[in-house]
């Protein structure tokens, strides 16, 4: 078997969420997601879909998978490992989340290949599946002000979600901004209320607040037992995160 094609596939779709700053009217997030899409095709007929959607990375993601694309033609798509780190140690530099994102999306295409010849599930050419159900949480949170964090939780609870995930602190103005702090507390003390003890909080701050920030904020929603707070610091901030964690 040998791989005879490889294309990208990229589109976006809407989030749903328009989200501007009340005085100014700039947006503090994007209106729709990125994604973007690899298809490896063989001389056997059977093909392999990997993922590299990098949101904002998108373009750079998919400029790595069209300069690797020599390296994978003519190539035997069943040599997973060997072929992956063929790949990415072509490169004289360390990777980063570029490469590491188009390695990715390589690796399950090749993955999902094998899958398809060998007629088994991929969790089984990894060592076999650890469970049969999983919790799954939505993305669909929003923190902006009670009513609205309530109302979006409960649409989700009531779709089977187990959680509801959101981004905290989105309307603060400067690094130390309370205001911000307390309306997100609010919102969550609002939501725990509405969907009670057995459906998850989960936060995502995107890497942009101050440790100093982080802190103040995860003292103040830890009675709302929030499941995680992701990204509190900048991505790559490691004694940042560690004195965060230690203070949480």
């Amino acid at each position: 078997m040998k791989i005879t094609t490889a294309k990208t596939y990229k589109f976006s779709v809407p989030t749903g969420q328009e989200i501007r700053d009340e005085k100014t009217g700039h947006l503090h997030c994007s209106t729709s997601k990125a994604w973007l899409l690899l298809k490896l095709e063989t001389d056997v007929g059977i093909d392999g879909w990997g993922d590299a959607s990098g949101e904002w990375l998108v373009p750079m993601a998919e400029a790595t998978l069209h300069d690797w694309i020599p390296l994978l033609l003519e190539r035997n798509p069943l040599e997973v490992v060997a072929l992956t780190e063929d790949v990415v140690r072509r490169s004289p530099w360390p990777g980063g989340a570029v490469f590491g994102t188009a390695a990715a999306a390589v690796n399950m295409a090749l993955y999902d290949i094998a899958g398809k010849a060998w007629k088994v599930p991929v969790h089984t050419l990894l060592g076999g599946k650890r469970r049969n159900r999983i919790r799954c949480y939505s993305n669909g949170g929003n923190y902006r002000d009670p009513a609205k964090a309530v109302e979006s939780a409960l649409k989700l609870k009531e779709r089977g979600w187990a959680g509801t995930k959101g981004n905290p602190m989105e309307g603060r103005s400067w690094p130390m901004d309370m205001q911000a702090v307390e309306n997100t507390a609010a919102c969550m003390q609002a939501v725990r209320d509405a969907v009670g003890e057995d459906h998850d909080i989960l936060l995502d701050a995107h890497g942009s607040p101050t440790p100093e920030l982080s802190i103040e904020f995860a003292r103040r929603v830890a009675p709302f037992r929030p499941l995680f707070l992701e990204e509190p610091v900048k991505v790559g901030s490691v004694d940042a995160l560690l004195e965060v964690t230690r203070k949480s």
